[in-house]
């Protein structure tokens, strides 16, 4: 079980903002204010332990994220990712163990190092049916890592180790992206509705703000709507904004009725010059009653 944090001094909560976790944070924050997650938790009560949050998706299948921002070598190396810390677990072992709990559960693990020879791994596995094509697909070294490091944390079982790094996803960005790609999001995804600029910057550390307060909590769409708001911000959805579309619905309405008064009148002065028209052209041919219907609603024409 994971231990929850408590309220942040002034100013941590910035820092949070700015920092690689803070920024990761943000942005699936935003995936579930946009709709493409279902909630989010932070620092969970339940199946806490070794991440930062629980990302549920729109097909109910829970993301575990681990966040790590950098290692004292070049790169984690798998070796690196299961070595026993002090407190005698290991990264990639706390990620596996959500897998066994949950067997529809995806992890992610992230950091700014990469990890590119547990990253390969997983490419193995994602391009392989069975356990023979993964093998096969496997060189020396990652061979290597998979029987030294990866199958102890499986008991030895190579069917559910293969099975587990289908279901494991390594991702790595640069801190400069994530904050580009976090404010990118945030301007695409919001707008001020008193005229004013949104203040992307300032979103992005309001964002850190909640995630730091809110431990424990399951943040949903209509949650972080009703916050936003709270702060001037609406969101920039808009088929999705009803308040938009009502607008939409009552301006495309008024201009209907617009329209539909200009046709008739022009049906009418049209209609009625060329009912005088017609009327000659007929009587002079000795024609019998008939009605034009377009013109006006009902012409009628006596008989000569």
């Amino acid at each position: 079980m994971g231990q929850r944090i408590g309220m942040r001094p002034g100013g941590e909560s910035d820092k949070f903002g700015n920092r690689y976790e803070g920024c990761w944070s943000t942005c699936k924050l935003l995936e579930v204010l946009n709709g493409h997650a279902e909630a989010i938790e932070f620092e969970p009560w339940q199946d806490g332990l070794g991440i930062e949050f629980i990302l549920t998706r729109n097909d109910h299948v829970r993301e575990f994220h681990s966040v790590k921002v950098q290692t004292t070598k070049t790169t984690w190396t798998v070796y690196l990712l299961t070595a026993l810390a002090a407190n005698g677990r290991t990264i990639l072992g706390d990620l596996l163990q959500k897998l066994a709990g949950d067997g529809r559960a995806e992890v992610r693990f992230l950091s700014e190092s990469g990890a590119n020879p547990l990253h390969l791994l997983c490419q193995d596995a994602e391009h392989s049916a069975d356990l023979p094509t993964f093998r096969a697909r496997m060189d020396g070294q990652r061979a290597d890592d998979f029987a030294k490091y990866i199958l102890p944390l499986c008991q030895q079982n190579a069917e559910t180790g293969l099975a587990y790094l289908k279901r494991l996803r390594v991702v790595s960005f640069s801190l400069p992206e994530l904050v580009a790609m976090v404010e990118r999001e945030i301007f695409r995804s919001l707008y001020r509705p008193d005229g004013n600029p949104v203040d992307a910057p300032g979103v992005r550390r309001l964002l850190g703000e909640w995630i730091i307060d809110l431990p424990g909590r399951r943040l949903d769409r209509p949650t972080l709507l009703a916050r936003l708001k709270e702060h001037g911000y609406d969101e920039a959805n808009w088929p999705r904004n009803p308040d938009i579309r009502s607008r939409i619905t009552e301006r495309n309405q008024s201009y209907r009725r617009s329209v539909r008064g200009i046709l008739r009148q022009l049906i009418r002065r049209n209609g009625q010059r060329r009912e005088k028209l017609l009327a000659e052209h007929f009587a002079s041919r000795g024609q019998w009653p008939f009605r034009i219907h377009g013109f006006s609603d009902n012409l009628r024409f006596p008989r000569p």
